[in-house]
């Protein structure tokens, strides 16, 4: 319900030379007084106390609706015809004294955004023509202008002329009726008037349609009376009205009251831009969900693979077409002519294909297409979208299509190129080979009941084949980004396990540690370490088992130095200078099988990076650094297929490594090789087709600026982290000793020049450096202070002193027990609820949230949890309130099967940021997502969404007048 009784929407004010126009969400508001899914015609009057009239006498508004308003401003509000239509009432007015208002509103109860014209200075009455022109005419049915409240019919016919000069104000083909309202006896003058300015024409955008006379003093009489003169007007707005409505019923322009309101948000949010164009409507109302920039290249990798032209024509064509229509009609979409919405999104990247297409043939020496390309897909698609209803929509339309095309040609498995929806590179490779981007997974497959976040992948969309029951996990909408990463440093990496498995220890719960990440880098050792984690599955215990026997195994003198060893013993001098010669001859100090068939091992021969349940399931996007061997150059490998929108800035630094023959034909093992391939102590691994790579610590031994950026460009650009976790391998202590002669020396200086490149803590101090100071979540850095000396790669005798002091270190810390409560509160999100929108009085926004849950409901660990928050008297504290997280019933007992805690939320701006906080044994901290703002929650879980979104979950249920769903 609405809690005011404004009605204004547009105001424009000016000030010296400077015009502003304010946009109050008035359409917005408008949605509780209208049946949302029925149409919605538009009406827009012109006048003063002439038009009030009418409007008392037709009953169109009420008297509090009929006040008269200022200069400058149009009011919207919603009315009923006779018959029961519903329409939109725009009531506003032409400047009859040249004169804008020179103060700015006030609205206590209306959220509003003030744009300034670019054109200045500007008259009051080129502001009024283009603000009706811009922001109304696109939508509108009728017209009717009373032509004495604007100072005569020579004023409103320069009106007139005015708005025919600039053209159509939206790109459909369909024509405005205007009625002029004039007093009775000069209607046929007025017509003259008319024909001599061409404004009576019968076609063409613009034509004045009635001209209607009413006595000077009807607005004055008595209801009855005025009634009695009004009732032709009534008949011509009606009989209009419903003309126009019929034609844009017939032209698949009748939209629906929700999306009537939304076009005019947005054409009021453009109506004061220099670079103004007519309103596309099909684009507009993909404004939340564009076409994908890179979808030519996808139709053409599509394309490419039909040698034959009978496949193009049979197999490529349809299957983009109906891609297309995936694309386009999802649900909550209006049912524009599929030619319409092909011209506006698609023609032309078709002509584009076809051009590529046309010199790839020509090139590979295959004959060229007898059909023209774009008309053939615009046949099919039209042909298609006739056959949507009987086919249960578009969803299931193009699982017949995929289905088609894989008995008639198999579709291969492409990295490039997701072909189950031919718009964006994929993300998830499936046992089958076939690879899905993430908004095909959300599109195709249904959440599980009890975890809405992990979608069961039954069997691939493409081919049909099962998937051993693959289940792949969604970060929440509404949660932020969970990031660690692992540096390199051969044993001591064994640190880095000591580090988490103390955190584990500290969180409390039966959630294995990977658990509580997102995004997972790791370098050389910290590399083995994260692929054990994430991709094995494996818990902290037994990877600090796999650790230690790979360390002792690995670094096991090479043959040469164990036969010539004994022969010099060790002598101080002979035995280092010996082993240092022997590892020149073979190229490493230690025998690289031995760390292959570590790697063999744990991962398989021929197992990939991307091949992972452990990972799929747990949602970790996981990373690896390497290096070149011929310009030391930073490549990734990912088990996401290196999907993202990278910063070109940040994407300098290093590259997301592409291969050959595909990342499922390339055996994980191989790429840990190259990982762990530290220059004097592996020799360096080729990669067929590839290249050759060795230790990625050489540039990034500390990966957290990567892992940062690909956590940027993986998620949408609402998302932060809210916790980053680097996990270091230990650091000398400072210096203190005076320089040495040695020290000034060539060599010293340039051995500390390369270490500083590499060195972890520094590059956590650049990290830190280039924070903004406004970034919400926390970094937090663990590491070692070995004091003058540490130990050396290989010393595996170390092991076990290093996971001493990574202990020590992490029981001691205070920043350990806090970040272990992070994640702890990390484990709620909070969710607008969909069902109650935002209502502001007042100058405040009032709505409701839904605290919710990582953990799966009826689950264990989540009875683990309540638990212990309830044993320990936890509380949400949010806008200086706080509630118990988990109460007991009468029983004595609580509802550990799920977790949902409503909260009441009260915020003065939708920008305004507030916090929800976790209180548990006097530590306050976050929960993920924390501080919010309203309008960040409404975009990541797109609830205003009036036109639906990709992955084609419908948002808005549909009038009953059964009374199953209200209509607000």
């Amino acid at each position: 319900m609405s809690f005011c009784k404004h009605t204004g929407w547009l105001r424009v004010w000016k000030r010296g030379s400077h015009a502003t126009l304010e946009v109050s969400d008035r359409p917005s508001r408008l949605l509780d007084a209208v049946c949302p899914e029925e149409p919605l015609g538009v009406a827009v009057f012109i006048g003063h106390q002439r038009k009030y009239g009418a409007f008392s006498a037709l009953h169109l508004l009420s008297r509090s609706a009929r006040a008269r308003k200022s200069h400058g401003e149009i009011h919207l509000d919603v009315a009923q015809l006779r018959d029961k239509q519903q329409i939109l009432i725009a009531d506003g007015d032409l400047p009859t004294h040249g004169q804008l208002p020179r103060t700015r509103g006030v609205y206590a109860c209306h959220e509003v955004n003030s744009t300034q014209y670019a054109e200045t200075p500007l008259l009051a009455a080129s502001v009024s023509d283009s603000l009706y022109h811009r922001a109304l005419f696109p939508l509108t049915d009728v017209v009717c202008i009373f032509t004495e409240d604007i100072g005569g019919s020579d004023v409103a016919i320069q009106h007139l002329s005015a708005w025919n000069c600039q053209g159509p104000s939206s790109k459909a083909a369909r024509s405005l009726a205007v009625i002029l309202v004039v007093d009775r006896g000069s209607e046929a003058n007025v017509r003259a008037k008319l024909h001599a300015e061409k404004l009576q024409r019968p076609h063409g955008w613009f034509r004045v349609t009635r001209v209607v006379g009413i006595d000077r003093e009807a607005h004055q009489r008595s209801s009855r009376r005025q009634a009695k003169s009004y009732q032709a007007l009534s008949r011509e707005i009606s009989q209009l009205l419903h003309a126009s409505m019929r034609e844009r019923r017939r032209q698949s322009l009748l939209f629906s009251a929700r999306h009537v309101l939304e076009f005019l948000r947005l054409t009021a949010a453009g109506a004061a831009q220099a670079d103004w164009t007519p309103l596309d409507l099909v684009k507009a109302s993909r404004l939340s969900n564009k076409v994908e920039e890179n979808m030519e290249s996808h139709i053409f990798n599509l394309v490419s693979l039909f040698p034959h032209h009978d496949d193009v024509v049979d197999v490529a064509a349809p299957l983009i077409a109906s891609s297309f229509l995936l694309n386009h009609y999802v649900p909550d979409m209006h049912e524009f002519d599929p030619t319409a919405v092909f011209d506006s999104l698609y023609q032309e990247s078709c002509d584009n294909v076809a051009r590529a297409i046309a010199a790839h043939r020509n090139e590979a020496g295959l004959p060229v297409m007898t059909h023209d390309f774009p008309s053939l897909i615009v046949k099919h698609f039209c042909v298609l979208y006739d056959h949507l209803e009987h086919h249960g929509g578009p969803k299931s339309l193009h699982r017949l299509q995929l289905a088609h095309a894989q008995r008639r040609s198999c579709l291969p498995s492409s990295e490039d190129t997701c072909f189950a929806c031919l718009q964006r590179r994929p993300q998830h490779c499936l046992p089958c080979g076939h690879w899905l981007c993430h908004i095909c997974v959300r599109t195709f497959y249904d959440a599980d009941l009890d975890d809405p976040w992990l979608y069961n992948v039954d069997c691939c969309v493409i081919c049909g084949m099962g998937t051993d029951e693959r289940r792949i996990r969604i970060k929440p909408d509404t949660a932020d980004v969970r990031i660690l990463s692992i540096d390199g440093g051969g044993i001591r990496g064994r640190g880095p396990l000591e580090f988490l498995r103390v955190l584990e220890e500290m969180i409390d719960l039966p959630v294995s540690v990977p658990r509580h990440f997102d995004v997972v880098f790791g370098t050389s050792s910290g590399a083995m370490t994260a692929c054990a984690l994430c991709l094995n599955g494996w818990e902290v215990d037994r990877c600090i088992e796999y650790f230690e026997l790979s360390s002792r195994l690995a670094f096991d003198a090479n043959h040469l130095f164990r036969v010539v060893a004994p022969l010099v013993g060790n002598v101080p001098i002979l035995s280092p200078l010996l082993q240092f010669l022997s590892s020149l001859l073979v190229d490493s100090k230690y025998s690289a099988e031995r760390l292959e068939s570590i790697q063999k091992d744990a991962y398989g021969e021929s197992r990939s990076i991307v091949d992972s349940n452990a990972a799929s399931e747990m949602g970790i996007a996981l990373g690896v650094t390497l290096t070149t061997t011929d310009d030391a150059s930073t490549y990734i490998a990912t088990n996401y297929n290196g999907v993202g929108c990278r910063n070109d800035a940040t994407a300098a630094d290093y590259t997301t490594l592409t291969f050959r023959n595909g990342a499922r034909n390339v055996p994980l093992w191989e790429i840990l090789r190259c990982c762990t391939a530290a220059p004097y102590y592996f020799t360096p691994h080729h990669i067929a087709g590839t290249g050759t790579f060795q230790d990625g610590g050489l540039a990034f031994n500390n990966p957290a600026a990567i892992a940062l950026n690909e956590a940027a460009s993986l998620f949408p650009p609402l998302t932060e982290p809210s916790i980053v976790v680097s996990l270091g391998t230990g650091s000398l202590g400072e210096k203190r000793n005076s320089a040495s002669l040695w020290d000034s020396l060539f060599p010293a200086r340039l051995f500390r020049a390369f270490w500083r490149q590499s060195d972890s803590a520094a590059a956590w101090d650049k990290l830190l450096r280039h924070q903004k100071l406004d970034k919400r979540g926390d970094l937090f850095r663990f590491d070692i202070r070995f004091g003058d000396d540490q130990p050396a790669l290989d010393d595996v005798g170390s092991m076990q002193e290093v996971a001493a002091m990574a202990r020590e270190i992490a029981l001691a810390s205070t920043e350990m027990r806090r970040l272990a409560k992070c994640f702890r509160a990390n484990l709620f999100f909070l969710e607008l609820d969909s069902g109650f929108p935002l209502i502001m009085r007042n100058g405040t926004y009032y709505c409701t949230g839904m605290l919710k849950c990582r953990l799966r409901a009826g689950s264990e660990e989540l009875r683990v949890f309540l638990t212990q928050l309830l044993n320990s008297s936890a509380v949400f504290k949010c806008q200086g309130q706080q509630a118990p997280i988990v109460a007991r019933g009468r029983d004595g007992i609580f509802d550990a099967t799920h977790f949902e805690k409503e909260v009441a939320l009260e915020v003065p701006s939708l920008q305004q940021m507030f916090a929800i906080t976790v209180e548990e044994d006097s530590t306050s901290s976050n929960i993920s997502g924390s501080p919010f703002t309203l309008a960040r929650l409404q975009k990541q879980q797109h609830l205003y969404a009036p036109f639906g979104t990709a992955y084609h979950r419908r948002r808005y249920a549909a009038c009953n007048e059964d009374g199953g769903e209200s209509c607000g």
